[in-house]
């Protein structure tokens, strides 16, 4: 509903703003930007990638990264 509020009146609401993730953690969100795709994600689908680009994460980077598309899911299907 916001987003529409948004698309139509061209202002974005306060609650759309969004703050930027502690400097520590950014690189979560591009890790979850290169494994993001079409379909949300499975676990094995974060293991293959964390195999095939050589970058060991831990039980807690996977869970912030599901949390970020657990969410992303939950916008796009808002409507």
């Amino acid at each position: 509903q916001l987003q529409q509020v948004q698309k139509t009146t061209g202002i974005t609401p306060p609650e759309l703003k969004t703050k930027q993730p502690p400097e520590g953690l950014i690189y979560l969100f591009h890790y979850y930007r290169e494994i993001r795709g079409t379909e949300p994600l499975t676990f094995t689908e974060i293991q293959n990638w964390s195999q095939l680009t050589r970058r060991n994460v831990s039980a807690w980077e996977v869970s912030v990264i599901r949390a970020l598309d657990i969410n992303y899911w939950s916008l796009q299907n808002a409507d």
